[in-house]
C-alpha cells in the first residue's frame, strides 16, 4: 500500500478532487434549474453555492466517504486481494445507502460521487505503485513523499 504518508495524502487528493467536481456539477445544477437570482451577480451566485456545496459535500466525503474507503480498502487487501476491483462498486453501494439514510433524492448522487472518489483513489494509488507523482499537493511531492 505504500508509506503512510503517500497514504494520507492520496484519500485527502482523492476527496479534495471529489468535491470539487460535484460542488460545481451541483451548483451550475441548481442555478440553471433554479434559475438565477439575478443577471448581475452570476459570479458571486456560483461562488457562494460553490463554497456552500463544497463545504457540504466536503464533509461527508471527508468523514463518512474516508472511513468507508480505508475499511473496505482494508478488507479487501486481507480477505479478497484477487477481487479489488470490487472497490470502486463497493463504495457506490455504501454512498447510495448514505444518501437513502440522508436525504433520499439524492442517494443516486452519492452514490455516483463515492463511483469518483473510488475511481481517482484507484488512479493516484496506480501512479503511485508505478513511482509517477501526481500533482495535486506538488509541494509535498517535490520533498519526497511518494
Amino acid at each position: 500500500m505504500g508509506s503512510t504518508k503517500s497514504f494520507i495524502l492520496r484519500k485527502l487528493s482523492s476527496t479534495v478532487v471529489t468535491t470539487t467536481v460535484f460542488s460545481f456539477l451541483w451548483v451550475m445544477y441548481f442555478i440553471i434549474v433554479d434559475g438565477y437570482q439575478s443577471e448581475y451577480n452570476l459570479g458571486n451566485q456560483l461562488m457562494e453555492g460553490f463554497f456552500f456545496y463544497s463545504i457540504m459535500v466536503g464533509t461527508i466525503i471527508l468523514f463518512y466517504g474516508n472511513l468507508v474507503s480505508i475499511i473496505v480498502e482494508k478488507l479487501l487487501e486481507k480477505r479478497f486481494p484477487q477481487h479489488k476491483s470490487l472497490y470502486v462498486l463497493i463504495l457506490g453501494v455504501f454512498g447510495l445507502v448514505n444518501g437513502l439514510i440522508i436525504f433520499p433524492p439524492f442517494a443516486y448522487l452519492g452514490m455516483l460521487a463515492a463511483m469518483l472518489y473510488g475511481i481517482i483513489d484507484r488512479w493516484i494509488f496506480k501512479r503511485i505503485t508505478k513511482n509517477k507523482i501526481f500533482c495535486i499537493f506538488s509541494d509535498i511531492q517535490q520533498k519526497g513523499v511518494r
